[in-house]
């Protein structure tokens, strides 16, 4: 048994030592096409456009965001800057707000927060995007462990994504082409649109329990973002999500309610849209979606802001 344990114990220290050392390696061409890089390109976008000076709308997210908003019609309707800074909720609500506010600039962005249940239940939720996030920042494996609670899990990713890259170099013309979550489907707003002239997949049954809304994630807010003009969205509402969990969804606009006041923008009952405006449940919009969706946003921003 003892030989066996420090077999076993080699073993890990060895494939542990091979494992860092092609975390080093440069990213591969397939890498860079990867959805989640695109939050990279956006927080480059940001950083490189940091000095202008005119107004900007800036919308930040998850998926509800990235496949909910048309940013084009928003900006000709409101005449002035919108982008949309949203890719995937796994990246967390306190990892999207951080890295965002060192690009953004008080008084001249105004925030347009469009929060997902897993986001206002845990501000520390994450899930694989945060991890891929991370290694394409050059970020130690030791700092993922730290703030990452699900160790093992993370652990087990990145170990996915550091072999996934490694093998990847040695087929450098290699692309990720998939149909809709690729990194060439972003308009130059950050709306992603390659969903928009594909079948409708309404009819998929919704997976999303909500649970309680937890005070961390109006300290998020309020911390990180209290020097910027801001304000929070409802996701998308599928009626039949509306139907089966009203209370749920009014527990959550009472917390929002609550905590920032005027603040809060478009409700769970201002955000409910036909179950035929879904491309997929449960945030993302069809074509039709997301044009009611942004004229909504469009008629309430109106009466907040001075552009």
């Amino acid at each position: 048994m003892k030989k066996l344990t420090k077999k076993l114990l080699v073993f890990g220290l060895l494939a542990g030592a091979v494992l860092l050392i092609m975390s080093y390696f440069p990213l591969s061409n397939m890498m860079r096409s990867n959805y989640y890089y695109k939050h990279i390109e956006k927080l480059n976008h940001l950083r490189e456009t940091k000095a202008d000076t005119a107004k900007r709308i800036v919308f930040i997210g998850g998926s509800g965001i990235t496949f909910g908003i048309d940013s084009e019609m928003i900006a000709d309707s409101l005449g002035t800057q919108v982008y949309n800074t949203s890719v995937h909720g796994g990246l967390g609500a306190d990892y999207s707000i951080i890295s965002l506010k060192e690009v953004l600039t008080p008084g001249r962005d105004i925030l347009v927060i469009g929060y997902e249940f897993p986001f206002v239940e845990d501000p520390h939720f994450c899930t694989e995007p945060r991890i891929y996030a991370d290694y394409f920042l050059g970020k130690p494996l030791y700092k993922q462990l730290w703030f990452n609670s699900n160790r093992l899990n993370t652990l087990i990713i990145w170990s996915k994504v550091v072999l996934s890259n490694f093998l990847y170099t040695f087929a450098p013309n290699e692309v990720n082409h998939h149909p809709i979550f690729r990194l060439d489907g972003f308009n130059e707003y950050g709306d992603i649109i390659t969903h928009l002239e594909r079948e409708n997949k309404a009819s998929l049954q919704d997976s999303v329990t909500i649970g309680e809304p937890s005070p961390d994630y109006a300290a998020l807010i309020k911390d990180e973002l209290g020097a910027f003009d801001y304000y929070i969205i409802s996701p998308p509402v599928k009626m039949y999500y509306w139907e089966t969990q009203k209370p749920a969804l009014q527990i959550f606009d009472r917390y929002m309610q609550n905590n920032f006041g005027d603040h809060y923008l478009l409700n769970t009952d201002d955000s409910k849209l036909d179950d035929n405006d879904f491309y997929q449940p449960p945030y993302h919009l069809s074509k039709e979606g997301r044009r009611v969706h942004s004229e909504k946003i469009i008629e309430a921003l109106k009466k907040k802001i001075k552009i």
